[in-house]
């Protein structure tokens, strides 16, 4: 339960002792009513399985919303070895010895004590793959860390919403198995469901103490994710460009929206916040969906500089990473967060190449799976989910 679904249900002890005999005898009484078709033996086999959903609702509102990180290996095993020994031992010592060791390896599973998986003086930009969406995670060199976007599947007409939660079944296991408990910031880029969807289950869940936004027009998904940050007390900050400030020991520098930026009555691609984080010598530009636009804005306003990492606009769509705008970036990593085989058609053949053509090392999700890049100020060390075994990656003209 916790390794694959990050939950402890203690009161599944009791309600198996209730649920497995009423539906030990649902199941013969099912196969009657089929063979027989006796109304009465319907109903009995209705309501015995009216009976177990009762138990186990009832049993499932009386435990905590504990959400657990993914536990050492060492500590599974040696929970799973007390288990044992507590149910094979005969005397009185062992048995209490075996349970005392039970009950302690119990409470340091729930209690997890250990440091998350970070890196202490260094910038991190993991590119969590998501599909087709967007699901960053940014780890600063004093620890702080941002989530920016969440992930989603989009609805179109009438179709019913999808079941999964881009949010609460991709992105938060991700962080847990780094036991990751909790973040700084949740950021939205824009509220487009491929960027939002994921976001209130990731406030439910890593209870950010802010919540920082570019232009953000009415829209359902953007009111629930407001509703669910203000229930959690979670402040929202609305960012607008020019800024910059210092946070977690890096420097951050707000590119879009504007300040005269009106937004249109629905969420577009251009509401996306741009955002610029300098470490040391390098510097990461993180673009969101923005298009050709607010590209040729921050040109014209001089915003742009050479930038290391960049985190491609929509997906590797063409109608942004114009030729302008990556002139003025120069990027040495480009990083293409696209669903494998969408019917978009992301990224475009001519993003790609103009990418290459800037001589970018170019990573895409839908190849490559999660990307993850991190820099000391001087260095970088770049890994993906293909490549399990990430390297130190020396560039030429870079301080090693």
């Amino acid at each position: 339960m916790i390794v694959y679904f990050h939950r402890v249900g203690l009161s599944g002890l009791t309600a198996n002792a209730l649920v497995v005999p009423v539906m030990g005898l649902a199941i013969p009484v099912g196969f009657l009513a089929v063979f027989t078709g006796w109304t009465w033996m319907t109903r009995l086999g209705g309501a015995l399985l009216a009976i177990s959903r009762a138990v186990v609702h009832w049993h499932a509102a009386l435990d905590p919303d504990w959400r657990i990180p993914t536990p050492p290996l060492w500590l599974g095993a040696a929970f799973s070895l007390a288990l044992v020994a507590a149910a094979a031992s005969r005397g009185r010592w062992w048995r209490l010895a075996s349970g005392t060791a039970v009950a302690g390896l119990l409470a340091l599973l729930l209690w997890q004590p250990f440091p998350p998986d970070v890196h202490p003086g260094e910038l991190e930009l993991t590119v969590v793959d998501v599909g087709q969406g967007d699901g960053l995670l940014l780890i600063f060199p004093n620890g702080k860390r941002i989530i920016l976007d969440g992930g989603g599947i989009p609805t179109f007409g009438n179709r019913p919403k999808p079941q999964l939660d881009v949010g609460e079944d991709v992105v938060a296991p991700y962080l847990w198995g780094r036991n990751i408990r909790s973040v700084d910031v949740v950021a939205l880029s824009h509220a487009h469901d491929d960027h939002i969807g994921g976001l209130p289950a990731l406030v439910s869940d890593f209870h950010p103490r802010e919540l920082w936004t570019g232009a953000t027009p009415d829209s359902p998904a953007w009111r629930v994710l407001r509703d669910r940050a203000l229930q959690r007390g979670v402040k929202i900050m609305p960012l607008l460009a020019p800024q910059s400030f210092a946070w977690g020991g890096a420097q951050i520098e707000i590119l879009a929206p504007f300040a005269d930026y009106v937004p249109a009555d629905a969420p577009s691609n251009d509401d996306s916040l741009v955002m610029r984080v300098r470490y040391g010598k390098h510097s990461f530009l993180l673009c969101g969906d923005a298009e050709r636009p607010v590209e040729y804005r921050m040109l014209s306003e001089n915003e742009l500089q050479p930038a290391d990492v960049l985190k491609v606009a929509h997906h590797g769509s063409h109608t942004s990473s114009t030729q302008a705008f990556l002139d003025a970036v120069k990027p040495v990593f480009a990083i293409v967060s696209v669903g494998q085989d969408n019917s978009y058609g992301h990224p475009h053949a001519d993003v790609i190449d103009r990418l290459l053509d800037e001589n970018a090392v170019v990573y895409r999700t839908d190849l490559d799976g999660l990307v993850s890049i991190r820099t000391d100020g001087r260095r970088f060390h770049v890994g993906t989910w293909r490549d399990l075994a990430p390297a130190l990656a020396p560039l030429p003209g870079y301080e090693q």
